[in-house]
């Protein structure tokens, strides 16, 4: 089984929970096409609520989790060694000449 992490926080899981069933019960009492739209929808959303994990959210890159509860991510070594590099040891030389010759006067 596929490890689906916690994307959506606890008041959006329950508001999630709340509007799935009231699709659903709508669904109850709407002619057959409509009545199967509600139902997906209320279904979605009740899966939404139940699990905590929101796949448009996953397919985004987004979380509603608070991020202090949400685990660490490995530092980018890139990223750290350009910050570590800066500013660097030898600054540019801003000197009066160009690549074809001195300035004219």
């Amino acid at each position: 089984m596929a490890d689906i992490s916690l994307n959506v926080e606890p008041l959006e899981r329950w508001a999630s929970v709340i509007g799935g069933v009231a699709l659903l019960g709508v669904a109850l009492r709407r002619a057959p096409v409509t009545a199967a739209l509600f139902a997906v929808g209320g279904t979605l959303l009740l899966r939404r609520g139940l699990t905590g994990h929101c796949d448009f959210y996953r397919v985004l890159g987004r979380s509603s989790v608070d991020a202090a509860a949400a685990p660490p991510r490995a530092p980018d070594p890139v990223a750290t060694t350009s910050e570590d590099s800066f500013p660097a040891s030898d600054p540019p030389a801003w000197t009066p000449t160009s690549s074809i010759g001195a300035p004219a006067d």
